[in-house]
């Protein structure tokens, strides 16, 4: 049996805006598999959900078949000077579609070509990478389809949808450039910048062809997307996907007031008996049950149900350097009236905003309507707790405390309001968290809680996946005057940094997927870096000064 999703009819479209493609809607999917979770992602704004069966595909544990989320998607809207309302959204594409596949060009414009020859996912392997960067030579035979095929800026053998040939002029997939000449060749050396022992990779943008899903203006955004996980001994880290976003402003416009976010359709096993809550200070969303038995519709979790998080890990303006927290937590129900679906651009980012369909904020308490108190997150509070809430004097509030009866809800983590200018590039990343051995009904957030904080910290120490190409430093480039002597390379257990200029400096060591593995603070002449625990392999370094200008960068091998 299929979940019940309500099918919305539109009338006639108004044209608000020229469109410069009629480009279709996309097809590509793939699957994240190489942890606890398979999760289907699909290049067209949404995922965690087979659209041909209309099921949840988001299995956790992914040998049960069991999902804990049913789709997920990228929101986002913004007025431009006229006061006109842009709006970019996507949930079920029953009605239609608002992300097209492909990237815009110089002029903020796509063709139906370009969109057919990027429907599709670049899937990676963190071990396909390994295997490259040991290679003494490099060759079509000996380089892996999918380096070889990695749609990144000059690639001469980069392949799109059904093994067309792509020419790429512009900044797409990352990668790590070894001969810093500023363009992608697997034959000199050169690899996919990923994060995650398993990473997809596509682009989309919202100008391929009229909005239908949401009605709105198109914002002319090109979103270069990246979903990845690990295999992991840590239970936190082996039970969460990770989703990384660069949203490319290319239109002429000045969006104010602009908000994006995550949208979340929470389906923990069976989708008539979810709660949900809140937690403001770790900028996450929490899905759990509501009786201590999830029963099968036509799955579920029985005893053994798990809670599931999605947590905003970072949200920055790259042209600004400013970083934003999130908005607000929201929410809304699969029906009408005031807390019903959407079904036009204003109400899509009413909802972006924190605002009922009446007009009305999310307030304080109860179902969150009609109350006294404006709110930014909705049930907020942990389940397990009752009573009055030290810090602001109010009744604790979650679906527990007063209890009510659950119902199929979708949620928003909201980012906003901020500016958007031309040429403005911003980033979103956020990780889907499952946590098990919670006591029910009305279980504590503790648990969720200290998976998301796992995570979080391990999530700080990557450095990958970055926009556009990196240098690698092979030939170790450098800007200081006195360069630096890393030796011996290769090793069996320690290296030496020599530094004649006996400055104080720091170096950084990251695996062949971007993660640190250690920094050290280095102030004398002769240096020693202890890389004995390592297995043997490839391994880089940086080697940056007081002001984090990077010096040196560089490739270890391990023996």
């Amino acid at each position: 049996m299929k979940k019940k999703i309500l099918f919305l009819v539109f009338g006639l479209i108004i044209f608000q805006t020229k469109i410069f493609a009629q480009c279709n809607q996309t097809t590509a999917s793939d699957t994240l598999d190489v942890n606890n979770i398979n999760a289907l992602i699909m290049n067209g704004g949404d995922m965690w959900w087979n659209r041909a069966l209309g099921a949840a595909h988001y299995y956790v544990p992914k040998a049960n078949r069991v999902s804990t989320l049913f789709a997920g998607a990228i929101w986002m809207g913004g007025y431009d000077a006229a006061g006109q309302l842009h709006v970019a959204a996507q949930t079920y594409r029953q009605g239609g579609n608002d992300y097209f596949s492909g990237p815009l060009d110089a002029t903020g414009n796509v063709n139906t070509n370009t969109c057919s020859q990027y429907d599709k996912i670049w899937k990676i392997y963190a071990t396909d990478i390994a295997t490259h960067i040991s290679n003494a030579m490099h060759t079509i035979a000996n380089t892996p389809t999918s380096l070889l095929e990695w749609p990144a800026k000059g690639n001469p053998y980069a392949k799109g949808a059904f093994g067309s040939s792509l020419t790429i002029n512009q900044t797409l997939a990352p990668f790590i450039d070894v001969n810093n000449d500023g363009n992608y060749n697997p034959l000199d050396g050169d690899y996919p910048n990923i994060c995650g022992d398993e990473a997809l990779w596509y682009v989309i943008n919202d100008k391929g062809n009229t909005h239908t899903e949401s009605s709105g203006m198109p914002l002319g955004v090109e979103i270069q997307c990246m979903a990845y996980s690990f295999s992991s001994a840590n239970a936190a880290i082996n039970n969460t996907t990770f989703y990384k976003y660069y949203i490319v402003n290319k239109s002429n416009y000045v969006y104010d007031s602009f908000h994006f976010g995550i949208w979340v359709d929470y389906d923990l096993g069976c989708y008539t008996d979810d709660y949900f809550g809140s937690d403001s200070s770790r900028q996450m969303f929490i899905a759990y049950n509501s009786t201590a038995t999830d029963n099968p519709c036509p799955i579920g979790y029985g005893t053994n149900i798990p809670m599931q998080g999605i947590a905003l890990l970072n949200a920055k303006n790259y042209n600004l350097n400013a970083n934003y927290k999130t908005k607000g937590i929201y929410f809304y129900a699969n029906g009408s009236g005031y807390s019903g679906n959407p079904t036009q651009a204003t109400q899509y980012y009413q909802y972006l905003t924190g605002s009922w369909l009446d007009g009305t904020h999310l307030t304080y308490g109860g179902n969150g309507h009609g109350g006294t108190i404006t709110s930014n997150y909705a049930f907020p509070s942990s389940p397990s707790l009752s009573g009055t809430n030290p810090s602001n004097g109010q009744p604790y509030w979650s679906w527990c405390n007063p209890t009510q009866t659950p119902s199929d809800l979708r949620s928003l983590i909201s980012v906003g309001p901020i500016k958007l200018r031309p040429g403005d590039t911003t980033e979103l990343d956020f990780a889907a968290i499952t946590h098990w051995r919670d006591v029910y009904p009305c279980p504590s957030f503790a648990g969720i809680e200290a998976a998301r904080d796992s995570v979080f910290a391990f999530y700080n120490t990557l450095s990958c996946g970055k926009y556009g190409s990196q240098s690698t430093g092979v030939n170790s480039v450098s800007s200081h005057e006195n360069s630096f002597s890393v030796y011996p390379n290769p090793t069996n257990n320690k290296v030496y940094i020599n530094n004649p200029s006996h400055e104080s400096f720091t170096v950084h060591i990251f695996d062949v997927t971007g993660k640190e593995l250690q920094h050290q603070n280095c102030s004398q002449s002769i240096n020693e870096i202890d890389l004995t625990d390592y297995n043997s392999g490839i391994y880089f370094y940086s080697i940056e000064n007081k002001s984090t200008t990077i010096l040196q960068r560089g490739k270890l091998v391990k023996q």
